[in-house]
C-alpha cells in the first residue's frame, strides 16, 4: 500500500469512527474495524498541532480578566476532541468554551457549518456545558469583551 493509499484509508476509518460516534454506539463496527478506526481517529487528532490565533488568544486574555481559571487546547476526556478552552463551571461541571473563527460558519450566511454543530453536539452528549463564541460577536474593546463573556457564561458559572 503506498503512502497515499495508507493515508486514504486512514482517513476513511476515522470518518467511520466518526460515523459511530454520531450514532450514539449504538452501532457496532464488526471484528477488529471498530478498534482500527477509533486508532485512526485517536491518531488524526493528536497529530494536530494546536494553533492559537489572536482571537483565541483576546478569549483566554478575557477570562484571566474575569478571574476564570481555564486551560487551552485540552482533549475531551475521551481523548476523541480537542477543545478550545476547558473550564469548571457550577457544582464541578466542565464548561467548554469554544472560540469560534470564520471556519465555523458558512461565509455568506454565518450560519453554523455542518462539521461545528457536529461537534456541538458530540460535547454536550458526552455532558460538557457549550459556550461557543462567535468571531462576529466578539467586540473589540476589553470592557465590551468582558461584557460579552460574563453574560455567555453567566448560565454556567
Amino acid at each position: 500500500m503506498s503512502a497515499g493509499e495508507a493515508k486514504g484509508r486512514q482517513k476513511q476509518l476515522a470518518q467511520l469512527f466518526h460515523s459511530k460516534l454520531l450514532l450514539r454506539g449504538d452501532y457496532a463496527l464488526p471484528g477488529d474495524l471498530g478498534n482500527e478506526a477509533e486508532g485512526a481517529w485517536r491518531e488524526i487528532v493528536s497529530s494536530k498541532e494546536p494553533v492559537l490565533s489572536r482571537f483565541h488568544h483576546q478569549v483566554s486574555a478575557c477570562l484571566g480578566r474575569l478571574g476564570v481559571h481555564h486551560d487551552c487546547e485540552v482533549y475531551t476526556q475521551n481523548g476523541y476532541l480537542s477543545v478550545d478552552i476547558l473550564l469548571e463551571g457550577a457544582g464541578g461541571s466542565k464548561v467548554v468554551v469554544e472560540v469560534d473563527g470564520p471556519s465555523h460558519f458558512s461565509s455568506n450566511t454565518l450560519k453554523t457549518n455542518g462539521s461545528t454543530l457536529t461537534r456541538n453536539e458530540l460535547l454536550r452528549r458526552w455532558g460538557y456545558d457549550l459556550v461557543s463564541v462567535p468571531f462576529f460577536k466578539w467586540p473589540a474593546e476589553e470592557g465590551k469583551q468582558d461584557a460579552f463573556m460574563r453574560k455567555a457564561l453567566g448560565c454556567v458559572l
